[in-house]
């Protein structure tokens, strides 16, 4: 009997040991691209339904949302630190649309310590009433995500309410400590459910492929709209580069003329593909039609603001593009 004890644990134990392995050996994959999706996480009071973001409860919660983000692998930027960086000192009861430029300031400052791709903006809501018997309060947490760059609306979230009691006698400092550690267990669900919102939307730039697909096409990322901006081409040129872009670029899904002002048009373009593909193919189209991508165009890619300007200057050139048509060249 006790032999078959003692062989039943050392199957258990490898058993174990086997499970462990297989969960360390998922990790990688479950965080990849994680990283590479940098997220400044800001504290949003402007409503008197919250919380200020000077009270100790935000503190805690922030300490429980970053926390819980960072174990799954994203890489948080603190506002306290950016700030301290820039130079900047938020104040109590800040306009949303005030923090929401100064997350696209610190994007676009150059330095790549407050770099950030996706903003997190969260509220601390609060409610009490009073029972008699002592205190009720309610607390729930919510917010949005925001791309940066793409100057676009991502995603909502917001916990269940939460209610609990305090003491009756139970003053403001010990009412901040008691809704702070409750809140602060609340961050830590809320940093896992922000992880699987954001995992959606890691590598927004990156060109993904499909590996189930057997001849290996490339699979792109979710839509994004880009505004292109053509300056300083004719009739004929604007039309054969947007002609090529919405027949020949691999990811294309849609686009709208938006403006148009002699030389100058403006057009939002929907596609899978990344940035980086997409400069890589302007270059090709404008080359292939006959331009000096070094001399005589200007590509000019930021966010989601794509610029391609005809040098002044520049001779006339045929439209009609000089080597052979065909998807094959995007690639």
């Amino acid at each position: 009997m006790k032999s078959k004890l003692l062989k039943t644990g050392r199957l258990l134990v490898a058993l174990g040991g086997v499970a462990l392995l297989g969960a360390c050996a998922s990790q990688p994959g479950e965080f990849h691209g994680r990283q590479k999706t940098p997220v400044v996480v800001m504290a949003e009071d402007s409503s008197p339904n919250t919380l200020p973001r000077s009270s100790d409860v935000y503190k805690r919660v922030s300490a429980g949302l970053k926390g819980s983000m960072a174990r799954q692998g994203y890489t948080i930027r603190d506002e306290d630190f950016v700030a301290a960086k820039m130079g900047w000192s938020f104040h109590d009861r800040q306009d949303k649309s005030d923090l929401v430029e100064a997350a696209k300031l610190m994007n676009n400052s150059g330095s790549a310590a407050t770099r950030a791709r996706t903003l997190v903006l969260y509220r601390v809501n609060t409610s009490q009433r009073d029972a008699g018997y002592g205190t009720v309060v309610h607390a729930r947490l919510d917010g949005e995500i925001y791309d940066i760059s793409g100057n676009r609306f991502l995603d909502s979230f917001e916990l269940p309410m939460e209610k609990f009691s305090v003491p009756a006698d139970c003053d403001q400092a010990c009412l901040s400590s008691v809704i702070g550690k409750r809140t602060r267990a609340m961050a830590q669900d809320l940093g896992n459910v922000l992880a699987r919102k954001l995992n959606r939307y890691a590598d927004l730039d990156t060109v993904r492929r499909d590996t189930a697909d057997d001849d290996d096409r490339p699979v792109y990322g979710d839509s994004d709209t880009y505004k292109v901006t053509l300056a300083g081409f004719d009739t004929e040129e604007a039309l054969e580069i947007m002609r090529v872009m919405s027949s020949e670029f691999p990811g294309y899904r849609d686009h709208d003329l938006i403006r148009r002002d002699g030389r100058l048009r403006e057009y939002d373009y929907e596609t899978r593909a990344s940035r980086a593909k997409m400069e890589k193919w302007l270059n090709i189209l404008l080359a292939d039609m006959g331009f000096d991508t070094d001399r005589d165009v200007r590509i000019f890619v930021q966010g989601q603001e794509l610029l391609v300007e005809k040098t002044i200057g520049t001779p006339p050139r045929s439209g009609k593009p000089q080597r052979p048509r065909g998807k094959g060249r995007f690639h």
